[in-house]
């Protein structure tokens, strides 16, 4: 074993010997031979091996650089076309780099004829669709975002449904915060659909979270209030009808179970429990000789075709179609058929975000989300394209002419008014029926003390 390692350090010692002899002779062939460019050189590396290079792609010697063995160090010059490409892709990088970006509010109207509603949907027309392809031929988002909005915390106020109208929706999102952006977004944006403001919001800003009340109006002709004999486009409302509108529409206000105005909620679940502040009719006007009224309701929030329905019973019972009892009906956990409006007159008004304004609005560094220097741009627009759709669709189609003439065959469920009734007379009775076992009480309690008092008299007399 001591022979074969001593063997091995004598044959590894005269390979060095070798190498390192031959490098020496290699060395001293290059400083006394010259070569042309198209030979090839010799140079020795770090870990003794040898390399061959080009004399073409040598690089010249700058003066003052010295390399390790104390002689010139290499450094590359770029040539006229290197440096003219990479400039250019420097210039490029530079045009596909967005400015940083914030979580922003963005404010947008749109008219939802010939749409599958807000929600982006595989497939389908949407509005967001519309305005997130828009966003980045805007260069506001980046293509990955497109893709995925949820990367960029996309984010919808409120879900209008398939056909249905928007004043004032609000978006949340990260992109760039610049608000001379919002005439560029607007230019791939088809014309029923505009970006009227542009705001930088708190990181955790969440617009659906955030949003205090959503406000929704309803537009639609003052016959659909009339008896079936006085429904014509001649007719108009008179105060005491409007009172009445406004009498019925009170009804609603306040926090009630709407399991019966939505679809597949169960009376016990809590999501169907919704809070109204207000529900009023305004005042008439007349558009192409028909008169018309706007609906306005707010609320916390609103379940699917909640409104619709809502207003679709509300109209029921002014035509006397339905009795005024199927409110106390609806409440309840039985299910009731009720009608739905069309969604033609529908549109949401205005979203409001009243903790959010009052915590972060006045800081000095956020803006309230009130919009007040959009609101001329937007009443034109509403005017222009939401209102104008829904008058014009109404006198070319009849869309509620022909509803109204559906009211008939809904049954209201009113056969379960016996059961309320019922239910009331079992508890009238049983409240008798306590008073009745009170007043036998108090009369046994009488007897038994009208029977005591004459013995306790004649023991008294006994004793005398």
């Amino acid at each position: 074993m001591i022979k074969l390692i001593h063997k091995f350090k004598i044959s590894y010692s005269r390979i060095l010997g070798f190498i390192c002899k031959e490098s020496k002779r290699m060395e001293g062939s290059e400083n006394n031979t010259c070569l042309d460019q198209t030979q090839t050189k010799p140079l020795e590396s770090s870990n003794d091996n040898l390399l061959t290079t080009s004399l073409a792609e040598k690089r010249p010697i700058e003066e003052g650089e010295e390399g390790q063995d104390g002689g010139h160090k290499e450094k590359k010059i770029k040539t006229d076309d290197q440096e003219s490409k990479v400039d250019n892709s420097v210039e490029k990088t530079n045009e596909d780099v967005l400015p940083r970006k914030k979580k922003c509010a963005l404010l947008l109207s749109y008219c939802g004829a010939g749409y599958n509603g807000m929600q982006i949907n595989p497939g389908v027309n949407t509005i967001e669709e519309e305005l997130i392809n828009a966003l980045y031929k805007a260069k506001t988002i980046t293509e990955d975002c497109k893709i995925n909005p949820g990367k960029m915390s996309f984010q919808r106020c409120a879900r209008t449904d398939k056909g249905v109208s928007a004043a004032r929706q609000i978006v949340s999102l990260k992109m760039v915060p610049l608000k001379s952006l919002i005439p560029k977004i607007n230019e791939y944006l088809p014309p029923e659909i505009r970006v009227f403001g542009l705001t930088k919001v708190t990181k955790a800003f969440d617009c659906k979270l955030n949003c205090s009340a959503r406000t929704y109006e309803y537009l639609l002709p003052t016959f659909a209030f009339a008896k079936d004999y006085q429904t014509t486009k001649n007719y108009r409302l008179t105060d005491e009808k409007l009172a009445e509108i406004n009498e019925v529409l009170s009804v609603y206000v306040g926090t009630r179970n709407y399991h019966n105005f939505t679809s597949g909620k169960k009376f016990e679940d809590p999501s169907a429990m919704r809070y109204i502040k207000s529900f009023v009719c305004g005042k008439p006007f007349m558009s192409n000789n028909i008169e018309f009224v706007v609906l306005t309701i707010k609320g916390q929030s609103f379940v699917l075709h909640q409104i619709r329905k809502m207003i679709g019973l509300a109209i029921a019972i002014l035509r006397g179609v339905a009795p005024r009892s199927t409110f106390d009906l609806a409440w309840l956990k039985r299910k009731v058929d009720i009608p739905k409006a069309p969604a033609l007159g529908l549109a949401l008004d205005k979203v409001h975000f009243d903790a959010y304004n009052k915590r972060f609005g006045s800081d000095g560094i956020h803006d309230p989300l009130e919009w007040e220097d959009a609101e001329e741009d937007i009443s034109k627009f509403k005017a222009a394209y939401i209102h104008k759709h829904m008058i014009e669709t109404e006198m070319k189609d009849h869309t509620m002419m022909r509803w109204l003439n559906t009211l008939s065959g809904h049954t209201y469920n009113n056969e379960g008014m016996e059961e309320i009734k019922s239910a009331k007379n079992e508890e009238e009775s049983a409240k008798n029926d306590e008073e009745s076992a009170k007043n036998d009480e108090e009369s046994a309690k009488y007897d038994k003390e009208s029977r005591e008092a004459p013995q306790e008299a004649s023991e008294s007399e006994d004793k005398s």
